[in-house]
């Protein structure tokens, strides 16, 4: 089955999966970060840690930010309020999306949704080639 980030980063996706779980996975969390902060995840989730223990609550916490965004987009659709009222719901969902994907050990997923929340392909590339450059 073809992923999600093979479809907008071929060259990445390949990459990832040469690395190996453990190192594609810190290069997941290593685009991730940057994506929870341009996104400011932080103002609706000030006390929420980046690690595996909050795992539940980062899952939980998409859920309720995807709700959020499709009720802005619906808002947006029917003409009661402007496209931009959905763009920050959006990045927020997708931040935290590209989290809960990296603390789950799935890094093609987490890096596609930290490209997506970001909108930015060359950082979260140069983040990720980055990590996966480094020695071990």
């Amino acid at each position: 089955m073809q992923s999600r980030l093979s479809t907008v980063a071929p060259k990445l996706e390949a990459a990832l999966a040469r690395a190996g779980f453990a190192k594609s996975n810190e290069a997941a969390l290593a685009a991730a970060r940057p994506a929870t902060e341009t996104c400011n995840l932080a103002d609706v989730a000030p006390e929420l840690a980046a690690t595996r223990d909050n795992l539940s609550s980062i899952e939980a916490l998409v859920g309720v930010l995807d709700e959020e965004y499709f009720a802005a987009h619906e808002r947006f659709e029917n003409g009661s309020a402007p496209e931009s009222a959905y763009v920050v719901p959006f990045c927020r969902a997708r931040a935290a999306s590209a989290l809960a994907f990296a603390l789950r050990g799935e890094a093609s997923e987490a890096v596609y949704e930290a490209i997506i929340a970001t909108d930015n392909l060359s950082d979260v590339s140069r983040t990720v080639e980055h990590v996966l450059a480094k020695e071990a």
